[in-house]
């Protein structure tokens, strides 16, 4: 066994900072690829505002600086860091971050969801901000109640500049209708955040009369293994899954009304579908419903084999 250590060499980081208080301290971060900090050793001057980072491997990273700013308004820059030699004259200007304030509301025509509508600080969904930039693993924001309890209202805080995927998880037998942040649809695109600017709040507008679709998918193979795929035909919306029983019946109980290609397939963790372009294949196979408000329907299916 060979014990013996290869040499990997070692580069310095150097620059300045600004934008940041008098007085305040600038945390660093240098991120790699997974999102995960990298030892470094880094320095900072706060009367300078330069810094130094004494080693680091090569590689590709993110470079990280936050500071607390004015009113508890934190600051932050993030830049991308391509280190195969040493790096001097990086200028970081940091920004700060924004606040967004999110207004839910809920059309209710059940009983049930107007009762959960009247308890106090209660909201009808989860909302959060998905960042993949930098090439990092994703990072989430999620809202916060602030203000004084029995006047409190949803927002998103300290969010740094960015472009960011809207995900809204229902809390209760709810959809989304609608979300918007002024004229972008979050349903259809991401919410940009710019350096220095303002965010319009966030609008959104669930309903709770859910749709349902049961039926029966037939196989010559037994015993029957399937899993039913609902493909909403808006192409923002994921498809959603349902496994079938050993007999080949299967229900979803809760599906917002609207088209939908419904298809059986037998190994979908062998199937790409969240990618559009590998679905299509399979897309003559399916079977087209169009779902009402508050409907029950049925449909019977035949399996699909991936692959075939």
């Amino acid at each position: 066994m060979n014990l013996a250590l290869s040499p990997r060499p070692f580069y310095r980081v150097s620059g300045r900072i600004a934008g940041y208080g008098q007085g305040q301290y600038v945390n660093l971060q240098v991120l790699d690829s997974t999102g995960r900090s990298v030892a470094n050793n880094a320095r900072f001057d706060t009367a300078s505002g330069s810094f130094q980072i004494l080693w680091i491997p090569a590689g590709a990273y993110a470079l990280r600086a936050d500071s607390p700013g004015p009113q508890g308004q934190a600051l932050t820059a993030t830049v991308p860091l391509i280190v195969n030699s040493d790096l001097s004259g990086l200028h970081i200007m940091l920004m700060p971050m924004v606040s967004i304030p999110i207004r839910m509301r809920l059309i209710a025509s059940r009983t049930d969801s107007e009762r959960l509508s009247e308890q106090e600080n209660w909201s009808p969904g989860y909302v959060q901000l998905v960042s993949r930039d930098n090439g990092l693993t994703e990072m989430r924001y999620g809202a916060q109640q602030v203000g004084e309890r029995g006047n409190s209202s949803l927002q998103l805080q300290n969010i740094a500049p960015g472009t960011y995927e809207v995900e809204i998880n229902p809390n209760g037998v709810f959809y989304v209708q609608s979300a918007t942040s002024g004229t972008t649809n979050l349903l259809e695109s991401r919410l940009s955040v710019a350096p220095g600017g303002s965010v319009q709040p966030i609008e959104i507008v669930m309903r709770d009369d859910v749709a349902s679709l049961s039926g029966n998918v037939s196989s010559d193979s037994q015993p029957l293994n399937a899993t039913v795929m609902a493909i909403p035909e808006r192409s923002f919306m994921q498809p959603i899954l349902q496994p079938a029983d050993s007999n080949g019946s299967f229900q979803f109980a809760f599906l917002p009304p609207g088209a939908y290609k419904i298809l059986a397939v037998d190994h979908p963790e062998q199937l790409e579908y969240s990618n559009p372009d590998v679905l299509r294949k399979y897309l003559s196979k399916a079977r087209d419903t169009t779902l009402s408000a508050d409907q029950a329907a049925r449909i019977d299916l035949e399996l699909v084999k991936v692959g075939e």
